[in-house]
């Protein structure tokens, strides 16, 4: 009997190990999709500039445009609808909110030294550049109860000078 209780044991911890390692996979092959997402999406909406400005010798970014680029890399990579909103397929359970800031010649005199909000990290930036920041929310861990938000941050510069 005690043999009995000892393999059910066992058998119970290896059901368990196996569970979390299956959602720890899942989760680190998404926070890289995460990573690749928050990068494209900077890389795209740091494409779209004011051309009259440019003309000019400045370089403005076109936020408006820019901010549409950016929320439709998210939407098509991280598998949302046009609110940003999960779909039944993707892995997020909540809203994604992003935040996108822009430095260009009409806001920032380069160089300058960029701190995060949330203190994530310090930048020195030498040329127009985009940052998004992208919170996802909480993973699907099925054994943790309040697992900590996945956030990513992306810079991109735009070295055309």
């Amino acid at each position: 009997m005690k043999s009995f209780i000892i393999g059910l044991a066992m058998f119970i911890v290896s059901i368990g190990f196996t569970v979390f390692q299956q959602d720890y996979n899942l989760h680190q092959q998404h926070l890289y999709r995460l990573k690749f997402t928050a990068q494209e999406a900077a890389a795209a909406a740091s494409q779209y500039y004011v051309k009259e400005e440019y003309g000019k010798g400045k370089f403005v970014f076109n936020q408006g445009e820019a901010i549409q680029a950016a929320e439709y890399i998210m939407a098509k990579q991280l598998k949302l609808d046009d609110f940003l909103l999960p779909q039944e397929n993707s892995y997020w359970q909540e809203p994604v909110q992003y935040t996108i800031e822009f430095f260009d010649d009409a806001n920032a005199a380069f160089p300058f030294l960029y701190e995060h909000d949330q203190d994530l990290f310090t930048l020195t930036i030498t040329n127009p550049s985009v940052i998004i920041t992208i919170n996802a929310g909480n993973p699907r861990y099925r054994m943790l109860d309040n697992p900590p938000n996945c956030i990513r941050v992306a810079a991109h510069e735009w070295k055309d000078r």
